[in-house]
């Protein structure tokens, strides 16, 4: 039980100054959803394909990449719960990029 509670206090301390640019990021999605909705031309299944692909890519780089921006590796996380959270971030980095780029995508590729 200590190691989930340690877990979240963990996800809570990242996500606290995060806090801002998840708020700012928010507004971005919908305003972009807006946009695209409004276009005329929006094709949703159309973009949300390409767009889970490269929030996939960049969730497999970001696995990588997260351990050496906090000044660690990948070699020196052996407990599981520095591995859910680095599944996590990644994850989110994914996730993110995935629901930016679908109304951008989505209004490039018009439905035919």
């Amino acid at each position: 039980m200590y190691e989930i509670w340690l877990m979240m206090n963990i996800a809570w301390e990242l996500m606290l100054p995060a806090m801002p640019v998840l708020a700012v990021l928010l507004l971005a999605w919908l305003a972009l959803m807006a946009r695209a909705q409004f276009s005329g031309r929006v094709n949703w299944a159309g973009g949300l394909g390409r767009a889970m692909l490269i929030g996939l890519v960049v969730a497999v780089v970001a696995f990588f990449i997260v351990p050496a921006s906090l000044k660690s590796g990948v070699s020196e996380m052996g407990y599981w719960a520095d591995w859910l959270t680095l599944l996590g971030l990644s994850g989110a980095a994914g996730a993110i990029v995935t629901v930016l780029l679908w109304p951008i995508l989505s209004v490039r590729r018009p439905a035919h």
